[in-house]
């Protein structure tokens, strides 16, 4: 009996023996499959990590510039530049002008910004104004013709002759000196006088923009450049040298993104040295009118413009202005049938846009009252009858609210 069990027992360990690495390497195997199955399993998107902060029509989507530039406007005795891209709502520099006025009311006035080189037909400055050209300039403008070495102004300004010169005034001066700064490019040496004073060097660019070193000046003011063919002008940079808001408008009637591909490479380079806090971008109104929109290729677009403003300009704040209401079909009898086709697209897109990209967004449309609000605004006063663009009283309404909006969102962000 004894041997019995001992015969049992061998047994029993050479089974053990022989099995055990056996379940081992099934159990490792069976770890491994569930593994593998996990790594199979699609991954969910994390949620979005910034905080989304509401002010009526104006959202923030986590952009951490604002932080920054609620500490320097709310601090006090700094200068803080923003500076509005956008189409013949920006071009009016009415809703701007106020813009700028309220800024300036607030936290001080440090000059127009940046202005055109010349006066714009059908376009305006609320804060400076020019002499006829004359003959001895050749306006240019992205609107029309085929070129593509464009300033991020959209105009350039060519002399027909050598010392060509304009006068710029102030419509509300301060009787101070200012700072004043060209926007050029050349091929050689060219030259600027300013009150026919002091001469000054505007070195050869290699026909790069770029601005000239900043002079002291009064307005009215007279400038001359000489230069003639090698030379060309894009635009002024004017400050008042105190603390204060600079409030640059730039804006071209008719303007879409894709004017943006007419602007020369480097136009960046001088676009950074002006050192915008804030960057609005206000476009859409001639994108929504075009019914053949592709909105995929407008989203990257805007999507491109917005990465390039962000790497050269990482601490700036970005706001996204949505177009205003408009209509197109006045006769037909349905709102939908009455607004621009591919208007929702455009608003939804830079919306979408900004909060993938943490940008503010403000939503003018829903100011106003939402869809076909443009026929009540007319009606009221506030919008011209063309259903397209705003009165005076409407676009300073719609600069009042957006500036009172985002006055409150920089008070939480600080």
């Amino acid at each position: 009996m004894k041997a019995q069990n001992r015969r049992n027992l061998l047994n029993n360990i050479k089974f053990l023996s022989v099995c055990r690495p056996l379940a081992l390497l099934l159990s490792l195997l069976f770890i491994l499959s569930c593994q593998d199955e996990k790594s199979k399993t699609p991954k969910t998107a994390a949620a979005p990590s910034h905080e989304t902060v509401s002010q009526n029509q104006l959202t923030r989507f986590g952009d951490a510039g604002l932080t920054k530039l609620a500490d320097k406007l709310l601090a006090g005795g700094q200068s803080v530049h923003i500076l509005q891209l956008g189409d013949s709502h920006t071009a009016a520099d009415l809703f701007t002008g106020q813009l700028r006025q309220r800024f300036q009311q607030r936290f001080g006035d440090g000059g127009p910004g940046v202005i055109s080189p010349l006066m714009v037909p059908g376009q305006r400055s609320a804060v400076v104004g020019f002499t006829k050209p004359g003959r001895d300039w050749q306006l240019y403008s992205t609107r029309k013709g085929p070129r593509e070495d464009f300033p991020f102004t959209g105009l350039i300004a060519q002399p027909l002759q050598d010392n060509a010169d304009v006068t710029l005034t102030l419509k509300n001066p301060s009787g101070g000196r200012y700072q004043v700064s060209a926007l050029y490019k050349s091929s050689a040496d060219a030259m600027l006088a300013l009150d026919r004073g002091s001469v000054q060097t505007l070195p050869d660019s290699q026909n790069h923009w770029q601005l000239s070193s900043a002079r002291q000046a009064t307005f009215p003011l007279n400038a001359t450049l000489g230069g003639g063919n090698h030379l060309q002008l894009g635009g002024w940079f004017i400050t008042s040298g105190n603390p204060g808001v600079i409030f640059s408008a730039v804006g071209i009637n008719g303007a879409t993104l894709s004017a943006w591909d007419k602007w020369q490479a480097d136009w960046l380079m001088p676009f950074a040295a002006l050192k915008p806090d804030m960057v609005i971008l206000e476009y859409g109104t001639n994108e929504a009118f075009n019914d053949d929109l592709d909105p995929v290729l407008y989203r990257r677009q805007l999507e491109k413009r917005i990465a390039q403003i962000r790497e050269t300009l990482p601490d700036a704040a970005i706001l996204l202005i949505g177009p205003p209401d408009s209509i197109k079909n006045k006769e037909q009898t349905t709102c939908s049938a009455r607004e621009p086709v591919s208007l929702a697209k455009v608003m939804n897109i830079q919306k979408q846009v900004a909060e993938a990209q943490q940008l503010l967004f403000w939503d003018w449309r829903a100011f106003m009252g939402g869809a076909c609000s443009m026929e009540r605004w007319s009606a009221t006063g506030y919008a011209r009858p063309d259903l397209v663009h705003l009165s005076t009283d409407g676009y300073k309404k719609s600069a009042n609210a957006l500036f009172d909006q985002l006055i409150s969102l920089l008070e939480k962000a600080q």
